[in-house]
């Protein structure tokens, strides 16, 4: 059986290296605080304080991602 190129390194043919369907607008409610600062990333950024604000993020446990296109 051949494997489609596309299928055997994981890209697509309409989007490349991205996948077909769009991005997720935000990940569940146990991401809500990454969310949140990813929308503030420009002005933290400018304000020089994002580093002091990740470093009070909680830390991500990845297990109750469901989906592909949540990872």
């Amino acid at each position: 059986m051949q494997i489609d190129i596309y299928e055997k390194y994981g890209v697509s043919a309409k989007n490349g290296f991205l996948p077909d369907g769009d991005p997720l607008i935000q990940l569940s409610d146990h991401f809500e605080a990454w969310d949140a600062i990813g929308k503030e990333l420009p002005n933290l950024i400018l304000a020089e304080s994002l580093k002091s604000e990740l470093e009070k993020m909680p830390i991500l446990v990845c297990s109750s991602l469901q989906s592909e296109q949540e990872y």
